[in-house]
């Protein structure tokens, strides 16, 4: 097994994920969260000349983007911070599909529908951290940082100031957590702890070499970063030994989509994966997946409904990213 990297007892750990990200990133070129350009080339090329099962999967994502930027804005009930998670996923969902699919085909149909979901999340429910639930707001964190960085060519400067703005407050909100020894993100071995950790991470290589940050806000940032892989890795572990999850297949999906998510938009982001893809039992986890599954539907078990799925198409395009990263 790889040795992962950081060490917290190494004063300069802090500073080497973001060391790392300007040397491949020298001129803050984007995109870098879950893949970069040159991936995004890849995925076009195999519209044209991959098998056809990688170019139906790719022509139903933009189909399903052709949807997606008809239906009505999300978020429209005056009740959103009660059930956040729910809008939050589905931004998240609505941000992957039209900003991949506007980077898939470079129309700007896409990218206007885009805008115009986190213009409606910033203009009605900017602070989301008032939610004060932790897995609400990394959620949406993660559905700004995926538009923020794969939007970076289309946004105008006072766009791209007011979604760092609001993903910096879900960081500064994490530097209290992290902070607290008793912190939910750090103690809790459950699919909660890798999705804050991953909205976190990628909130922060999203955005921390922005020129607007004070000295301040930059620690913040990179400290957060850092924490979040410490408190990543006592997650992941849970793998171990032989890639199987203890919550149910619903909640493996859910955890893994967002390790998956982590994974990507480090080795993207950074040119290494630090040790994190040879994880004990990550390799083996898929199998879980399926050993799970059968023609009758799912095992239940960990709140797992009989009729869960394995894949859709989020999840989907992802596989493909990590393939292509």
């Amino acid at each position: 097994m790889s040795k992962v990297f950081l060490n917290k007892s190494e004063k300069d750990d802090i500073n080497e994920i973001f060391a790392d990200l300007t040397k491949k990133h020298p001129f803050n070129d984007h995109p870098r969260i879950i893949t970069d350009s040159y991936g995004f080339e890849r995925i076009r090329s195999l519209r044209q000349k991959g098998t056809s099962t990688i170019k139906g999967m790719i022509n139903n994502f933009i189909s399903e983007a052709d949807n997606v930027s008809l239906l009505p804005l999300t978020l429209k009930s005056d009740r959103f911070y009660e059930g956040m998670l729910f809008s939050a996923r589905e931004v998240m969902r609505r941000m992957i599909i039209l900003c991949g699919a506007y980077r898939l085909t470079l129309d700007k149909k896409y990218a206007d529908k885009a805008w115009k979901e986190a213009q409606n999340v910033l203009d009605n429910y900017g602070d989301w951290c008032k939610s004060g639930k932790l897995l609400d707001q990394n959620e949406m964190t993660t559905a700004f940082a995926i538009a923020f960085d794969w939007l970076y060519d289309y946004l105008s400067e006072n766009q791209k100031m007011l979604m760092c703005a609001a993903i910096y407050k879900t960081i500064s909100y994490a530097e209290k957590v992290y902070s607290d020894a008793n912190g939910r993100w750090n103690t809790k071995a459950a699919n909660v702890v890798v999705i804050c950790n991953s909205g976190v991470m990628l909130g922060a290589l999203a955005v921390a070499d922005e020129a607007l940050w004070t000295h301040e806000e930059k620690n913040t940032i990179i400290y957060c970063a850092r924490e979040s892989f410490h408190s990543m890795l006592g997650y992941v572990n849970c793998y171990a030994p032989d890639g199987v999850w203890r919550e149910g297949l619903r909640y493996w999906q859910a955890a893994t989509k967002s390790f998956v998510k982590f994974v990507t938009s480090v080795i993207s982001a950074c040119g290494k994966d630090y040790g994190l893809l040879t994880l004990e039992g990550f390799d083996k986890t898929g199998f879980f997946a399926a050993f799970m599954s059968g023609p009758a539907g799912s095992f239940c078990f960990g709140d797992t409904d009989r009729k869960e799925t394995l894949m859709n198409s989020n999840l989907s395009l992802l596989v493909i990213f990590s393939v292509m990263t």
